[in-house]
């Protein structure tokens, strides 16, 4: 099947599936192989084209519309989001970016798995869950797995999940599942809420204790973006934290740079105030503006180095 694409829903299939978003997408020749729900999605692109198959079953086009978010109006948001050269020539560089539009519990769980860690990790972390505990798919004589379902990680015993190479995560991985399981966290009814209650929610910082331990601020606000809707999240990473610091010095106190500057792993204050300035600056499409730079930073800033 395929799908054509419009200067309003426009996408870069390479630019989208390569920007650290989601884990599970592999390149082979001129496709791209990865499981979206329970089944094995095969896509490429020619041009306007986007031409997929899909295996066991036969998704629609809605699925790839909802799964690219083909419904966001890009160049109306890319619009709204160009306050500066840098977002500018990083628009430019990487015309067709998406976000994606993913499942809440996987979404979740990548990024859970993704704390303190780099992105050839995380995919490690993530392939060995999904061949431990998830569904076996063939296709095109390629082994697939589907994602784990909340209840097999419930159930996983502390040493199943260290197998997976997860480490310390393996127990508030086990623990978010069991949460899930239970009933006492409910992903749905956290996306329902506006962005900052939501956070706080994440970050177990809600007036009903519900704790989903192992959440930090820069793994919350991935998965408010990714996966909640919460398209002016602005996760901030050591990319990000970079940028900011080579070409968004205007937007912050000088004593508030040495202190971003100094600390190594942000969190608390420091990454609430930083993603806090860089939301209000960009506005509603903050997350996209995140995205674009952070493709920007990883390509043109990698040998850079600051002092203060």
């Amino acid at each position: 099947m395929q799908l054509t694409l419009t200067s309003e829903n426009r996408l870069d299939l390479n630019h989208t599936l390569t920007s650290g978003q989601t884990f599970r997408w592999e390149r082979i020749g001129e496709w791209w192989y990865g499981v979206v729900g329970r089944n094995v999605l095969k896509l490429k692109q020619n041009n306007s084209k986007l031409v997929f198959e899909s295996y066991p079953e036969e998704v629609d086009k809605e699925l790839i519309r909802s799964y690219f978010r083909l419904d966001d109006n890009l160049s109306s948001i890319t619009r709204k989001i160009r306050k500066d050269k840098v977002i500018s020539e990083a628009i430019s560089s990487f015309e067709g970016l998406r976000i994606i539009r993913q499942n809440l519990w996987e979404c979740l769980v990548s990024y859970l798995c993704a704390t303190n860690s780099n992105i050839k990790v995380i995919t490690q972390m993530i392939s060995n869950l999904c061949r431990k505990f998830g569904k076996r798919i063939v296709f095109e004589g390629r082994e697939f797995y589907l994602f784990p379902e909340s209840k097999a990680l419930a159930r996983a015993t502390l040493s199943d999940l260290t197998d997976c190479r997860l480490g310390y995560r393996a127990p508030h991985l086990r623990h978010t599942a069991q949460q899930i399981e239970n009933g006492s966290v409910n992903l749905h009814e956290i996306m329902r809420l506006e962005y900052e209650q939501a956070r706080r929610n994440l970050l177990g910082r809600s007036p009903g204790g519900k704790t989903l331990l192992g959440i930090g601020p820069k793994a919350a606000d991935c998965i408010l973006l990714f996966s909640m809707e919460k398209l002016e999240s602005f996760p901030i990473d050591v990319w990000i934290k970079r940028l900011i610091l080579e070409k968004y010095r205007h937007l912050f106190e000088d004593k508030f740079l040495h202190r971003l500057a100094s600390t190594k792993s942000l969190g608390g204050g420091v990454y609430v105030a930083t993603a806090d300035r860089m939301r209000s600056y960009f506005g509603r499409y903050a997350g996209y503006a995140q995205e674009y730079l952070y493709s920007y930073a990883r390509t043109r800033l990698a040998k850079v180095t600051y002092s203060m």
